[in-house]
């Protein structure tokens, strides 16, 4: 299991129970990394709709199908594996409830395209090829301009560039360092970030700084100082050393 502080996969079982109710099992897990210890709970999955196909034949629901076409789609992509289950396990527990007797192979396509379109606009327009079987360049044109508007950053001298999500996460990473928040955490945040500014096409470079040390601000107030020494390009110790006051400022009051 992937362990929610320092985001390693290693651990150890030190106890193992059945719930009150006998319907699963609590197991309480030590991280062999950094010690933390932590609980996970294990069920019978209960199982899925009918999938009727293109030609009208039906088959079990399984999601490791899923699974594997979202791994095609993504393949040299810069999406994390964290992020993918993520996804993956969001999708079963959306068909599960939303279509409990039958959903067709066409309603699962949408589902995934939709997850997609918010994941990465490659993985999206691979996986609208296949599930749409494009044949010819004006089914390219179409899926393209499905694509949301391209969020354009305004640089503090007045340049233009493209947003790019691959670098807020980035920046976010180097600041949370040895921190305890997971890479899944980390992403969610940039979503969130990311969904403040979805209706628009152009940020100024100034509003996603402010936004991400708000938001680094709540998480973990050490990352927050370490973004802010870099954004703000503290002069001197002083004003660092103001910045931390502060902080211990706003706890006390």
């Amino acid at each position: 299991m992937i362990c929610p502080v320092c985001n390693t996969d290693g651990d150890r079982v030190i106890d193992s129970r059945p719930t009150p109710d006998g319907k699963a099992i609590r197991r309480r897990r030590e991280c062999s990394a950094c010690g933390n210890r932590f609980t996970t709970y294990e069920q019978v999955e209960a199982p899925g709709p009918t999938v009727i196909k293109n030609d009208g034949r039906r088959e079990s629901f399984f999601i490791d199908k899923i699974s594997s076409s979202l791994q095609m789609a993504i393949r040299k992509r810069p999406v994390s594996r964290d992020r993918l289950q993520a996804v993956v396990t969001d999708l079963s527990i959306r068909i599960k409830n939303e279509y409990p007797s039958e959903i067709t192979t066409s309603q699962i396509a949408d589902l995934i395209l939709n997850e997609l379109l918010k994941l990465d606009e490659v993985a999206y327009i691979r996986y609208a090829s296949h599930s749409r079987a494009f044949v010819d360049k004006d089914d390219f044109i179409n899926a393209l301009s499905a694509l949301p508007s391209s969020l354009q950053v305004v640089k503090a001298s007045g340049r233009y560039e493209p947003f790019k999500r691959d670098k807020l996460i980035s920046s976010m990473i180097i600041a949370l360092r040895k921190r305890p928040v997971s890479r899944r955490k980390i992403e969610k945040v940039a979503e969130e970030i990311i969904e403040v500014f979805s209706e628009r096409n152009e940020v100024n470079s100034s509003e996603i700084g402010n936004m991400v040390m708000k938001r680094l601000r709540e998480i973990d107030e050490v990352a927050y100082i370490r973004y802010a020494s870099v954004y703000r390009k503290f002069r001197d110790a002083a004003e660092f050393a103001k910045e931390v006051e502060n902080l211990s400022g706003e706890e006390n009051a």
